[in-house]
């Protein structure tokens, strides 16, 4: 009932829609290559905790939080969920539990996105 409070909520919407926007701007057909998604993350970054939504003294700290939270949590390929818990550690929320059902909530109000990409089962 009242997942616009929830900073996941939020989050994930903000990283879905650079996603789509990311693969329109580099003309993608389907989803992003699963070996290109590095590239997307540190876009998403570069865009996300970067000025002006970010102000430029707390920009490069944010940043390499994120990207060390990433390089901590990913494996085989990094996934858009790797990308939300990056930015939410980036912003001071790390280790924080998500409520996995209203993300899986949030995928369903998008176009198709595969589970491999989507970081979710």
């Amino acid at each position: 009932m009242f997942d616009f409070l929830k900073p996941e909520v939020s989050g994930i919407k903000n990283v879905i829609i650079s996603y789509f926007a990311y693969k329109q701007h580099n003309e993608i057909q389907g989803d992003i290559p699963l070996d290109q998604m590095d590239r997307f993350a540190e876009w998403y970054f570069n865009f996300r905790l970067g000025p002006p939504l970010v102000s430029p003294s707390d920009a490069y700290r944010m940043q390499n939080i994120a990207r060390e939270n990433l390089k901590e949590r990913h494996t085989d390929h990094i996934t858009l969920l790797d990308i939300l818990y990056a930015l939410m550690a980036s912003e001071g929320m790390g280790g924080r539990s998500l409520d996995i059902s209203a993300i899986k909530k949030v995928f369903s109000k998008f176009p198709s996105i595969s589970a491999a990409n989507r970081g979710l089962s």
